[in-house]
């Protein structure tokens, strides 16, 4: 499947791999980079200072372009969707850099970090006769951007190794998620917090800001109460099944025999364990369900499972940062997760998203849990599709649990590329450096960003879910459900120092209930134990202080949206 996806790319750099004990052929941090940065991407260019201050800044509302808008594409039937006034972020972005230009405050050239699958966004015209991201920047400013491409394999060490050596050669360094808190605290990432204050970002936009508002703002950009980075991602989990069987009439009337209820696109996680069972027909090559169990991949599905646990939403701490995981509920959570495995490939410990797309391409399950481009690549004549699977797929919200008579639902999110102002670089340069982050990630220029096929980044903005380009880009029936499963998912972890130490204990000791070498139970004692440890080395007040003031991201309700 790589070698397919690799022969679709022009160009396009291979990665160092490692063997781990599983057979999965990807080191931890690498699997986890590729997802959202050079492995799909491969494919997809062939075809407040208050810890507990719940409000983020960011939050100015962004006027509609209007007609003679100054900025933005020009010269191509939609263009002006794209376009905006010098009131509005972009246009106050740019007017910025045009300034510190003109006052010797920006450079000739902002270096920037990016991972070589996603520099297509930005450097490619999209669509036919129009320029490109970068183009359109640097004829408004008069400041070029040289992208520096990064092996997302060794993305999170080079960063690590630029902190420690305090290497200023990017003005914008490249990061995840889950990376922002160790990174801050490693003084390579600039608090943003002046330059949101007087720039003013469209995050929070009714209109073009990031879609699930400042919950999803709080999520990607802050750490400890503080804006760090700049996200421009949007790997938001979606489940998938198959119309063609979940709407046939005889298997309708079989699965109602067998189990005593309708056979409908599963909303509750017993349903979903039902309707694996019935689907998984090995024999006939079909598998009921295909979301993933591997190291580095596997650990999603449980989060999804466990959030949904409690009413609104479980937790992984309290409010002193002891673990809830090795409750209940995270027994509950795990039990399914062991117990469906048993429904998808007979070597579901190794399987990552190259065997799990390659099986769905084929007609090979039923149901699975995906990112949210699968339905990009599975389209009629694609190397990916051979049995044009994607006219019967159907994207929905992950099933919940029964938490007292409410079924409780919450999708979750991966990787999720961001950017940040490199602390040590330059500092009369700094402010150039976040008006241009400013920019690319504002509502107008993100949404006609993220629907180029040149590049892999996925939609994140209120304005892509309504956006023309981006939904024949990503088929309308993801957009759809995109938007009932963005407002309620539920972080995986991130917003904290040692973000991935926590995620790293979660991810072994899973695969040790997995594999049968441990009891569920005992997996997520032997994480609780772990937690505490990695808590109490960081120090357990410092931690308390940035997971209290994280919580803004996490859902206040319960996600109840159907199909």
């Amino acid at each position: 499947m790589l070698q397919l996806i690799r022969k679709l790319a022009e160009g396009a750099p291979s990665e160092p791999a490692e063997t781990s004990s599983t057979g999965a052929t990807m080191t931890r941090r690498g699997a986890l980079a590729a997802l959202g940065t050079g492995g799909l991407t491969l494919a997809l260019a062939a075809c407040g200072d208050d810890a507990n201050d719940k409000t983020p800044t960011g939050a100015a509302t962004t006027p509609a372009p209007a007609s003679g808008s100054k900025g933005g594409p020009k010269g191509w039937d939609g263009a002006e969707r794209y376009q905006y006034t010098a009131d509005s972020a972009p246009g106050r972005a740019v007017e910025a850099a045009k300034k510190l230009k003109a006052e010797g405050k920006a450079p000739d050239t902002l270096v920037v970090g990016m991972y070589a699958g996603s520099v297509g966004n930005y450097t490619q015209p999209f669509p036919k006769g129009a320029k490109s991201v970068v183009d359109v920047w640097e004829e408004e400013t008069g400041i070029k951007i040289k992208f520096v491409s990064i092996d997302p394999a060794q993305a999170y060490a080079k960063a690590t190794q630029q902190a420690a050596t305090k290497d200023g050669s990017l003005n914008i360094a490249l990061l995840g998620m889950a990376d922002v808190g160790d990174l801050a605290e490693a003084g390579l990432l600039l608090d943003l917090s002046e330059y949101v204050d007087r720039h003013q970002p469209d995050w929070n936009d009714p209109k073009w800001g990031y879609a699930g508002g400042e919950q999803i703002t709080h999520l990607f950009n802050y750490y400890n109460g503080k804006p760090y980075a700049v996200a421009s991602d949007g790997d938001f989990n979606m489940w998938i099944g198959r119309r063609d069987l979940f709407e046939d009439a005889k298997e309708q009337r079989d699965f109602k025999a067998k189990y005593g209820y309708d056979l409908k696109y599963p909303q509750t996680w017993s349903q979903q364990r039902d309707m694996a069972e019935f689907f998984h027909r090995p024999d006939q090559g079909l598998l009921g369900s295909t979301d993933l169990r591997a190291p580095a991949w596997g650990w999603i599905n449980f989060v999804t499972r466990y959030s949904s646990t409690g009413n609104p939403v479980q937790m992984y701490w309290d409010d002193e940062m002891r673990p809830l995981i090795a409750g209940e509920e995270g027994v509950k959570a795990l039990k399914h997760l062991v117990e469906t495995t048993k429904f998808g490939s007979k070597d579901a410990l190794s399987w990552t998203w190259e065997q799990q797309y390659a099986n769905w391409g084929k007609r090979g399950a039923a149901m699975s849990n995906s990112f949210n481009n699968l339905t990009k690549f599975m389209k009629k004549g694609s190397p990916l599709d051979p049995k044009d699977s994607g006219a019967v797929t159907q994207a929905f919200n992950a099933p919940g649990w029964d938490v007292g008579g409410t079924i409780v639902r919450h999708s979750s999110i991966y990787f999720n590329q961001a950017s940040a102002v490199n602390a040590f670089s330059p500092s009369k340069y700094h402010e150039a450096a976040y008006v241009f982050l400013q920019w690319v990630a504002s509502g107008p220029i993100y949404t006609w960003l993220t629907a180029n096929p040149g590049g892999y980044q996925d939609p994140c903005k209120i304005a892509c879910l309504e956006d023309p380009l981006v939904s024949e880009s990503y088929t309308p029936r993801t957009i759809e459900a995109l938007k009932g499963i963005i407002p309620g998912t539920a972080p995986s972890i991130a917003g904290l120092a040692g973000a991935n130490e926590y995620i790293q204990a979660l991810d072994v000791n899973l695969q040790k209930a997995l594999s049968g070498q441990s009891s569920p139970e005992k997996a997520l004692e032997e994480v609780a134990k772990a937690w505490d440890k990695t808590t109490d080395k960081l120090g357990r007040d410092k931690q308390v202080a940035a997971w209290k003031a994280q919580r803004p991201a996490w859902p206040t309700k319960a996600d109840t949206t159907t199909v």
